[in-house]
């Protein structure tokens, strides 16, 4: 076995993933909307009404179509998107090394057995020729990870999960606005999640 890079080896990955730049000028006056309008009716702002409900229009429309819906976290997001597929408990579902553990928490809480499957080399994403060789007769799902915002390869892997009734989630915490071949992260897999 290689040295790790941690302890003296070469680095895999010559790239280092880009640092998160989550607030504006254009997000702080949204959010001071939010603050004002709830002031205004001297309450907290609950979990569903206005602005999550026009945010959800807004994020489907920007995918291309679809159905939204804003949850508290990206944890909650994977689990419930690995909850509406209704796999058989005890099957498995193959994912990323190179995510949030909470995606490993969601495939766990779903009663559901997680296997890692390696990343190609120097790079953050999932290795297609990884996952044929970690797919068995018990593979139901594979979660994808669009990592520091570049897009999987989708093409070969959707081919593949289609030809083996494999159930495709996409989880697109890391690659908001990503692309392959022109069309956005998640509008590729059965289902997906942003955070």
């Amino acid at each position: 076995m290689k040295k790790l890079a941690i302890n003296g080896g070469n680095p895999i990955i010559e790239h280092k993933m880009p640092a998160r730049i989550a607030f504006g000028v254009k997000e702080q006056k949204m959010i001071s909307k939010v603050i004002n309008f709830y002031k205004a009716q001297n309450a907290d702002p609950g979990y569903q009404g206005f602005f999550e409900e026009e945010y959800c229009k807004v994020f489907s429309n920007y995918l291309g179509g679809g159905y939204s819906d804003a949850v508290a976290t990206g944890t909650i997001a994977v689990y419930i998107a690995i909850a509406a597929l209704k796999l058989e408990k005890n099957s498995e579902v193959l994912c990323s090394p190179i995510t949030d553990p909470g995606t490993i928490s969601a495939i766990t809480l779903n009663g559901l057995i997680p296997k890692l499957v390696d990343s190609e080399k120097n790079s953050y994403n999932t290795s297609f020729l990884k996952i044929i060789e970690r797919i068995n007769s018990k593979t139901k799902a594979i979660v994808l990870v669009h990592s520091a915002g570049y897009s999987i390869d989708m093409k070969k892997i959707i081919e593949l999960a289609k030809s083996k009734k494999i159930k495709i989630i996409e989880d697109c915490s890391q690659a908001h606005g990503a692309e392959f071949n022109n069309k956005k992260v998640g509008t590729f897999g059965d289902v997906s999640a942003f955070s």
